[in-house]
């Protein structure tokens, strides 16, 4: 589903070296948790997954594509096969939960009846169906963030990716939240790679666990 080959990323303007000889191969339908402090690389991998910047070394594919080989014109396209939650949740305040999940079905061109029944199962899933009127202003942090998770699987993704998604999150709703992503992996096979320094959340999760520090990569499975 993931590999990565040799990934090498510098940052030119600042000399900064990001990822060094990264490699590392995340199965389908598989559970990661990427760990590591505060500039270790974690975002930097996932901004690569992304395509919003490029590797200057190696080789990345997602589900059988290698990225380096995308157009860049097809980048929109790959990236509505991905599934993305934030730290900051980024949800638009003045559009309903219903609203915020519904846009990917939207911009890709899905029909109305079509967007109600993603979206209602989507927030059946993160336990939102009740909240599906209600605005991001109205929810607690764990709610939005659960929104979050809501938009990000509606379009059936081949792959997800979190970015410190408990980083705003108290305690008791960060470790909700990662039990939550560990039971939509369960429940829908989707693969994730979770990228997080919060390891008392994660700890009762069942996954495979890689490690950055520096911008190498320890497997720790």
């Amino acid at each position: 589903m993931i590999r990565f080959e040799h990934v090498t990323k510098v940052f030119h303007d600042t000399q900064t070296l990001a990822l060094e000889q990264v490699s590392f191969h995340i199965r389908p339908g598989q559970l990661c948790i990427l760990t590591g402090e505060s500039g270790a690389g974690k975002t930097t991998l996932m901004r690569l997954l992304l395509r919003e910047i490029a590797p200057d070394e190696g080789k990345i594919w997602v589900n059988g594509r290698e990225l380096g080989e995308i157009r860049h014109r097809d980048t929109p396209l790959y990236r509505r096969t991905l599934g993305m939650v934030f730290q900051d949740y980024r949800l638009i305040r003045d559009k309903s939960i219903y609203q915020n999940v519904a846009m990917p079905k939207l911009v890709a061109g899905a029909k109305e009846k079509d967007v109600q029944n993603f979206v209602r199962m989507a927030l059946r899933t993160v336990g939102l169906e009740d909240k599906f009127d209600r605005f991001p202003q109205e929810l607690s942090g764990g709610e939005q963030q659960r929104a979050g998770i809501a938009r990000a699987i509606v379009g059936n993704p081949h792959f997800l990716m979190a970015d410190e998604p408990t980083g705003n999150l108290d305690p008791k709703s960060a470790v909700e939240i990662m039990q939550l992503l560990g039971t939509i992996n369960q429940m829908l096979g989707t693969t994730m790679l979770i990228a997080t320094h919060d390891m008392d959340a994660t700890g009762r999760l069942s996954c495979r666990r890689l490690h950055l520090e520096n911008g190498r990569i320890w497997d720790q499975e």
